[in-house]
């Protein structure tokens, strides 16, 4: 499974898929091609290039996606974000990932989310 950054301190809820942590939060995916750990670092320039990158992970992933979200919602770019959340709402794809904070989720309840939080970050603008 994948974190995904989704929490109150943004690193709350980042989305990896379900499986036991090692270094990374990024288990069961290519070190670094989730932006995980430079999104727990604050490293928002790094997150968003290793997502660019993609490095083995396909463009519809939903972590991927929700990770990408995050960065793009950070760096004020709320439309972009809005988008990605709602194509990981709406996907048919979605599986349980493992949060920053230990919570598993659903990736759609997870896009929802997300989508409560942006909501609060374009309001308070």
């Amino acid at each position: 499974m994948f974190k995904v950054l989704a929490a109150a301190a943004l690193v709350a809820g980042l989305a990896a898929p379900s499986l036991a942590q090692e270094r990374s939060g990024e288990v069961g995916y290519p070190v670094g091609s989730l932006g995980y750990d430079a999104l727990v670092r604050g490293d928002v320039q790094a997150a968003e290039l290793q997502l660019e990158r993609g490095s083995g992970v396909a463009s519809t992933d939903p972590a991927r996606l929700i990770n990408l979200g995050y960065v793009h919602m950070r760096a004020g770019r709320f439309i972009t974000a809005q988008t990605l959340f709602q194509a990981v709402r709406d996907s048919e794809e979605h599986f349980i990932v493992e949060l920053a904070n230990g919570e598993t989720a659903d990736t759609r309840d997870v896009a929802r989310r997300a989508l409560g939080r942006l909501q609060m970050s374009m309001a308070s603008r």
